[in-house]
């Protein structure tokens, strides 16, 4: 299964962000690689990056100062 390949549209259904995003994460070498002119990850590569990443939006408020 860590063989499989996807593309960006797929990866971006996964990580929950839009293609553009993914898009830009891959340029930034934390996944995929450039074939011909398409990104594509590998789902291994895929999970690793998806346990790594913060969650998306604010970060809980931890007390009552952070107002």
């Amino acid at each position: 299964m860590g063989d499989e390949l996807m593309d960006v549209a797929e990866a971006a259904e996964v990580l929950g962000v839009t293609s553009s995003r993914v898009r830009q994460i891959c340029r930034t070498g934390s996944l995929g690689q450039m074939v011909g002119s398409r990104w594509l990850i590998r789902r291994d590569e895929l999970d690793a990056y998806a346990k790594t990443r913060r969650p998306a939006g604010r970060p809980p408020q931890t007390g009552e100062g952070d107002k």
